[in-house]
C-alpha cells in the first residue's frame, strides 16, 4: 500500500463505486480489516449500512471522497489514532446509565469488598485498585465510585484507586465533565443524590453534576484495549461491560487474557449482561450472572 497522500490529493480521489456513501466490497473489506487489527472490533455485514451512513460525515469533514482514502488516512495520517477513535464511535453505541445491572453492585458490596477487606487487614496491604475498561460517558465508573466510597469511606487507612479508560478522547471528555440530564435521578438512590451530585443548569437545562468527592477518586485515561493493561500494577476488580460484544473472537480472547494477567490472583471480572466466556476463556470461575473470579495460573 502506498504512503498516505496529502489531504488535498486524497480529496480528489473519487473512483467509480467509491463515492461517499457507496462502500464497495473491496474498499469496505480493507477498512473492516484495519479496524479489527487496530481495535479488535469486528464490523459485521449486517452493521455495514448503519456504519457507512454514520461514517459519511467523517469523510465529508476530512474532505475525503473514497473509503480507500479514509482507510489510508487511518493508517498514515498524523491524527490517525484520534480518527480511529471517531470511527469506533460510528460503530458503537454509548447507551448506559447509573446502576445498570444492579446485581453487580450488590455483589460488590456484599461479597467482593468484604473479601478484600478481610484479606487486606490480614496481610497489611490496604489498597484497592479498580479498572473500568471501556468506560464510555462515565455512568458506570461513577456508580462504581459511589459504591466504593460508601463502603470504604469507613476505612480511611485504605488507599483506593479507580482507573477509567476508553479509546475515544471525546467520550472521555464527557465522562470527565460528569454532567448528566436531570432524568438520571430516577436510577440513583435518593441519599446518594444528595451526597454525590449537585443540581446545575447547563445550556439552559436542569442537570446533575457529580461532586468532586467522586471526581477525585477516578483517573480517566485514553486507552486501546488491544494495547494490554494500562497499568503495570495489578487490579483487584475489572469492569468491562458491553464492550466485548463488538469484538471479533480472537480479539475477545486476547482481551480476556489481558484481564487475567492484569488481575491479582483472587481478582474479580464483571462483564455485560449479554456477554459470556463460553468458548473463549477457561481462566475464570463463574461467581454469578456475568461475574467471574480469576483462577490463578498453576
Amino acid at each position: 500500500m502506498q504512503p498516505l497522500k496529502n489531504s488535498h490529493d486524497l480529496s480528489e480521489e473519487n473512483d467509480a463505486g467509491h463515492a461517499p456513501g457507496r462502500f464497495a466490497g473491496a474498499g469496505f473489506k480493507s477498512l473492516q480489516k484495519l479496524i479489527e487489527e487496530k481495535t479488535g472490533i469486528f464490523l459485521s455485514e449486517h452493521k455495514k449500512m448503519l456504519f457507512t451512513s454514520r461514517l459519511n460525515s467523517r469523510l465529508k469533514s476530512l474532505g475525503l471522497k473514497s473509503i480507500d482514502a479514509y482507510t489510508q488516512y487511518l493508517r498514515y495520517a498524523p491524527d490517525a489514532e484520534g480518527e480511529l477513535a471517531r470511527a469506533v464511535d460510528c460503530l458503537t453505541t454509548h447507551t448506559t446509565h447509573f446502576y445498570r445491572e444492579k446485581h453487580h453492585f450488590e455483589f460488590l458490596n456484599d461479597v467482593v469488598f468484604p473479601h478484600f477487606l478481610q484479606e487486606g487487614e490480614k496481610n497489611g496491604v490496604r489498597r484497592l485498585a479498580v479498572w473500568c475498561a471501556g468506560c464510555s460517558t462515565g455512568e458506570e465508573v461513577y456508580t462504581v465510585a459511589i459504591a466504593t466510597n460508601t463502603f470504604w469511606g469507613q476505612y480511611p487507612s485504605w488507599k483506593i484507586k479507580i482507573m477509567a479508560t476508553d479509546i475515544s478522547r471525546e467520550i472521555l471528555e464527557v465522562a470527565r465533565a460528569g454532567i448528566y440530564p436531570h432524568s438520571i435521578k430516577k436510577n440513583i438512590p435518593t441519599p446518594y443524590l444528595r451526597s454525590f451530585f449537585t443540581e446545575i443548569t447547563s445550556d439552559g437545562l436542569r442537570c446533575l453534576q457529580v461532586k468532586p468527592i467522586l471526581e477525585n477518586m477516578i483517573s480517566f485515561e485514553e486507552h486501546n484495549l488491544m494495547d494490554g493493561s494500562p497499568s503495570p500494577f495489578p487490579f483487584d476488580i475489572i469492569f468491562c461491560r458491553n464492550v466485548l460484544i463488538y469484538m471479533g473472537k480472537e480479539a475477545k480472547k486476547d482481551i480476556l487474557n489481558t484481564f487475567h494477567r492484569a488481575l491479582r490472583d483472587d481478582g474479580f471480572l464483571f462483564l455485560g449482561h449479554s456477554e459470556s466466556l463460553i468458548g473463549l476463556n477457561n481462566k475464570f470461575y463463574p461467581m454469578g450472572r456475568t461475574i467471574y473470579q480469576k483462577i490463578p495460573e498453576a
